[in-house]
């Protein structure tokens, strides 16, 4: 548990404290950053801070519009309470005192359980905003009835807890940040592969792990379909393959280069606002239905996404665009992941039906046209 400070003008401090909750994935981090335009847009003095996970710390970080941003991982107080219960009181006791002591007016809290709130009340911040799911909400003072993600943008349901609170919304962009240290590790990648003046198209082959390591075939396209895409790719006059990769994603990667005929350029180790600034130098990103996607999406990438048993209407990148393209294979069962319940499919012919040939012609008539010179 830390948090970073920013520093706070006299305006910021007297005006409404308002603390957003959002302790899932990357994606739906991204999904909740308008949130943080429309509260600072009708609040232009407010002090305006948010809770996220470690994982997704680096989405949000460097916010011009955050004045600090804390980390709470559940996993690690669980394992800590495990170690050694005293210590993990301790550790959350501390994390409530620092919560306690920014006297915040207001709690938008995006994460379906009763836990956030019930501290919250217990500390005294007298308005409580978030969902109600499955009877969950009971501590909030305003609560929405949920029961789940299920007929339009993860975005327009976080956007729903503003409303509850008679703001007046309107459509903000996702957002990702990162800074010129990011841009100049970047440019020093595509100076040292000779990437300027090529059409370079990213592939991130991974990510999904929000799923359950278990369950992560239901979020990727095969292996073999993205090393098929790459090698057409390549062969196109002036292009350029990147494999971009996460932490733990290696094995994928070599899997991926092993089955091509070609040689790909594979993208250095990377923190999520450097692979953001790579993306956004891609001419075009090809990503599974997963937390690259809404990286992508929100650096200003133009994407062509592969989506199995979920929806993209729902999951896909949001605000919709016609810069993110979205493909699935049509069969009658799919998306059939609604409601958070992950499906029990033996074959995945949603995802494997989704040919690379397909997949080829349209990235190849997405792809940004401009060439990006040094």
């Amino acid at each position: 548990m830390r948090s970073s400070k920013k520093g706070t003008s006299k305006s910021g401090a007297e005006g409404l404290r308002i603390l957003l909750i959002n302790p899932f994935g990357i994606g739906d981090v991204i999904f909740s950053t308008p949130l943080i335009e429309i509260l600072k847009t009708r609040f232009p003095d407010s002090y305006l801070c948010f809770v996220c996970n470690k994982r997704t710390y680096d989405v949000i970080e460097k916010c011009p519009k955050l004045d600090k941003v804390y980390v709470f991982e559940k996993g690690d107080q669980k394992r800590l309470w495990r170690e050694n219960k005293i210590l993990s009181l301790k550790s959350f006791v501390e994390f409530t005192k620092q919560i306690k002591r920014e006297r915040f007016d207001i709690a938008i809290d995006m994460s379906l359980g009763h836990q956030y709130s019930f501290f919250l009340k217990l500390i005294g911040v007298p308005q409580r905003v978030g969902f109600d799911y499955k009877g969950r909400g009971r501590f909030q003072t305003a609560k929405l009835k949920f029961k789940g993600f299920d007929d339009k943008p993860i975005g327009e349901y976080y956007k729903d807890l503003l409303r509850l609170i008679d703001l007046d919304i309107y459509d903000a962009p996702s957002g990702i940040w990162f800074g010129s240290m990011d841009i100049e590790y970047i440019d020093n990648f595509f100076k040292e592969k000779r990437l300027y003046g090529k059409r370079v198209i990213g592939i991130s082959p991974g990510g999904g792990i929000s799923f359950g390591k278990e369950n992560i075939v239901f979020k990727r396209w095969p292996a073999s379909s993205f090393a098929a895409l790459s090698d057409k790719l390549m062969k196109e006059p002036g292009t350029e393959v990147v494999l971009m990769w996460g932490p733990g994603e290696e094995g994928l990667i070599d899997e991926i280069k092993g089955m091509m005929e070609g040689e790909p350029v594979i993208a250095p180790p990377t923190t999520i606002g450097q692979l953001a600034a790579l993306m956004s130098q891609c001419d075009a990103v090809v990503c599974n239905d997963s937390g690259p996607l809404h990286i992508a999406a929100a650096a200003g990438a133009r994407t062509v996404s592969i989506f199995g048993p979920s929806d993209p209407n729902v999951y896909g990148p949001y605000p919709k665009s016609d810069k993110h393209i979205a493909l699935k294979s049509g069969i009658d069962c799919s998306p059939c992941y609604r409601r958070f319940k992950i499906p029990k499919c033996g074959d995945l012919k949603c995802l494997g039906g989704i040919d690379y040939r397909e997949v080829f012609e349209v990235v190849k008539s997405h792809a940004r046209n401009e060439r990006i010179s040094v």
